[in-house]
C-alpha cells in the first residue's frame, strides 16, 4: 500500500516526454557535426550512470530535418526497442534515435532518482510493449507507466542508500567473478598438462607393455582399414536393399576410402613422452553439417538439436525446435551414442568449436546445419578424451585461428576440422587421462556452479533492494524521520502540484509567445 506521503503518477507526469529520430544516412550533410546523438548500440556493455556523447553525432541541419530533439542535461534515456530496459542519464545536452524515449524530469524531481526506478521497471515496460518482429515501446505506453513518487529529500535519500548498498553488491560480485576466471585458468592448465603427457606420467611410468608411437600409427591405420571395411559392406547390403526396392529414392552413397597417410607433427605440442600429433581427420568418421531445414517451436516431428543446445560438453534440452524428416533423412542426421556436436559457425569466435557428447538419451534428436558431427572411430579414439581436447588451449588456438573472419561472422569447415592437429595416445593412456582430468575438475565444477548460484541471488537481492526502495520500504523509520526534518521536505501530492503548475505556465508562455509571433507577422 502506498504509503500517506507519496504518491503514484505516470511517467508523463513528472516532466517532458521525448522521442527521438534519425537522419536521412545518405546525406553527408546532416552528419558529424557537434550535436552528441545516442543509439541503443551506444549502451551495449555501457555501465556508467551519465553519458556524454555516442560514436555519431548530427549536424544542427540534420536535426532540424529529422525527428530528433534536443534533450537538455540531466534527461534521462530509456531504450525502447531492440533491446528495452538501457537506461542513462544525459550529461549535456543530446539527441537520440527512434530506439528511445526519454523524460526531462522537473525541478520538483530527482532525475537519478528516476533512472533507478527506470532500472528496475524492464518487465513492466516489456509488457506495455508492442509488435511482432520485434517489442517496442510507444510514447504513449512509456508515458502511461506508473511510477512512485515520494518527497524530494526522501528521493535523494533513496539513491544514496541504493547506491550505498549496489556498491557492496558489485564488490561480491567483481570478487565472484574473478573466483570464476580463477577457475577457468585452472580448467585451462589441467587440460594442458593432460595432452602434454603430464598428468599421467606416474601412471605411464607403471605400465610395461605401452605402445611405441610407431604402434599407435600401425593401430591407427588398421582401425581405418577395419572401419571402412565395415562401412563398405554395410553399404553393399543397402545398395541391394534400394535395388530390390525399385530403385526408389537416392541410391546409397558409397562410403569414402581413407588415405593410408598419417602425417605427425612433434613440434607443437612438447610432451615428456614421444606420443605422435595426428590430424584428427585420422580418427574419426567424415564430420557431418547438419540440416538446414526450417525447424518451428510446435512439437510437431522431431527435436531438432541448435547452436542453444550445445552446453559445456553435454546437450541442453531447451528451446527445443522441430521438423518432420523422410527415413532417408533421418538415417543421415541421425545421432550416436558417444558422437560429439561440434558449434562451427558463430558471431563469437570463442563459441566456434564448442562442442556436446552425445549420450544415448540425447539419440532421440537431429541436428541443424550450424553443427557438424563428428564420430570417433571405435576402439581407437575415446569420446570424452576427445571432447576435452577440444576445449584445451592447444586445439582451441588452432580452431580459432582457422576460424576466423573479418566479416562478423566466423567459420570452420569439415576440412579444417580434419586438419586439426590432436595429441594422440593408446586407448588406455585416454582412459587414464580423462580420470585424471575428471579428479582434478571434480571438485571445480561443483565450486563453479556455486558460484554461478551466487552470482544469480546477488542479482536477485539487487532486485528486491530496488523493490523495497519504490515501496517505500527500504529506509528506516530513523531515516524517514530524517526526510521529513529536511527543510524541502512536503509531501509528494504538494510537489505534483508544484510541476504541474510549473507544466501549466509553460504551456501559458508558449501560447504567448505564439500569439506575439502571429501578430509580429501580420
Amino acid at each position: 500500500m502506498m504509503r500517506e506521503d507519496w504518491v503514484e503518477c505516470k511517467i508523463a507526469d513528472l516532466g517532458k516526454v521525448y522521442s527521438g529520430g534519425t537522419p536521412r544516412t545518405t546525406e553527408p550533410d546532416y552528419w558529424g557535426a557537434d550535436v552528441a546523438w545516442i543509439s541503443p548500440s551506444d549502451l551495449t556493455g555501457y555501465n556508467s550512470k551519465y553519458i556524454s556523447k555516442g560514436k555519431k553525432s548530427l549536424s544542427q541541419l540534420g536535426l532540424e530535418q529529422s525527428s530528433a530533439k534536443l534533450l537538455p542535461k540531466g534527461s534521462i534515456l530509456y531504450s525502447s526497442r531492440a533491446p528495452i530496459g538501457y537506461t542513462v542519464i544525459s550529461e549535456n545536452s543530446l539527441a537520440t534515435n527512434q530506439g528511445f524515449k526519454s523524460l526531462h524530469p522537473s525541478k520538483y524531481v530527482f532525475n537519478e532518482y528516476v533512472y533507478h526506478y527506470f532500472k528496475s521497471m524492464k518487465q513492466m515496460a516489456e509488457r506495455a510493449a508492442s509488435g511482432t518482429t520485434f517489442k517496442e515501446l510507444s510514447a504513449k505506453a512509456f508515458s502511461d507507466l506508473p511510477i512512485p513518487l515520494p518527497p524530494l529529500p526522501e528521493q535523494r535519500a533513496i539513491v544514496e542508500k541504493i547506491e550505498t548498498l549496489f556498491s557492496e553488491l558489485d564488490h561480491g560480485i567483481a570478487n565472484l567473478r574473478q573466483a570464476q576466471q580463477q577457475l577457468k585458468t585452472y580448467r585451462q592448465a589441467v587440460l594442458k598438462k593432460a595432452f602434454e603427457g603430464e598428468l599421467t606420467r606416474d601412471w605411464r611410468e607403471k605400465q610395461k607393455d605401452l605402445p611405441t608411437a610407431e604402434q599407435l600409427l600401425d593401430q591407427i591405420t588398421e582401425a581405418r582399414k577395419d572401419y571402412y571395411a565395415a562401412a563398405l559392406s554395410t553399404w553393399k547390403q543397402e545398395v541391394k536393399e534400394w535395388e530390390a526396392a525399385g530403385k526408389e529414392g537416392k541410391k546409397p552413397k558409397k562410403p569414402k576410402i581413407y588415405s593410408s597417410s598419417l602425417p605427425e607433427d612433434h613440434s607443437d605440442n612438447p610432451r615428456q613422452y614421444d606420443i605422435p600429433n595426428i590430424r584428427l581427420s585420422t580418427v574419426i568418421d567424415s564430420p557431418t553439417y547438419g540440416t538446414s531445414k526450417k525447424c518451428y517451436p510446435e512439437p510437431n516431428g522431431i527435436p531438432v538439436l541448435r547452436i542453444p543446445n550445445i552446453g559445456n560438453g553435454r546437450v541442453l534440452k531447451n528451446d527445443l525446435k522441430y521438423a518432420t524428416f523422410s527415413e532417408e533423412e533421418k538415417a543421415y542426421y541421425a545421432l550416436h551414442e558417444g558422437d560429439i556436436l561440434l558449434i562451427r559457425s558463430n558471431g563469437s569466435i570463442k563459441i566456434v568449436g564448442k562442442a556436446a557428447l552425445i549420450q544415448k538419451k540425447d539419440t532421440e534428436f537431429l541436428y541443424a546445419g550450424y553443427l557438424i558431427r563428428i564420430r570417433p572411430l571405435a576402439d581407437i579414439v575415446e569420446s570424452q578424451y576427445l571432447l576435452y581436447a577440444l576445449s584445451s588451449t592447444s586445439l582451441r588456438t588452432q580452431i580459432e585461428s582457422k576460424a576466423k573472419s573479418t566479416s562478423g561472422v566466423n567459420n570452420i569447415n569439415s576440412g579444417e576440422i580434419g586438419d586439426l592437429m590432436l595429441p594422440f595416445f593408446s586407448v588406455a593412456e585416454q582412459k587414464q587421462i580423462v580420470a585424471e582430468i575428471e579428479e582434478r575438475l571434480s571438485a571445480a565444477e561443483a565450486l563453479e556452479q556455486s558460484l554461478a548460484r551466487e552470482l544469480a541471488q546477488a542479482e536477485a537481492l539487487r532486485q528486491s533492494i530496488l523493490k523495497k526502495a519504490f515501496a517505500g520500504e527500504l529506509l528506516s523509520p530513523a531515516e524517514q524521520a530524517a526526510c521529513r526534518r529536511a527543510a524541502d521536505w512536503e509531501p509528494a501530492t504538494v510537489l505534483l502540484e508544484r510541476i504541474r503548475a510549473e507544466k501549466a505556465s509553460r504551456q501559458a508562455a508558449k501560447t504567448r509567445r505564439g500569439k506575439t509571433q502571429k501578430t509580429t507577422t501580420s
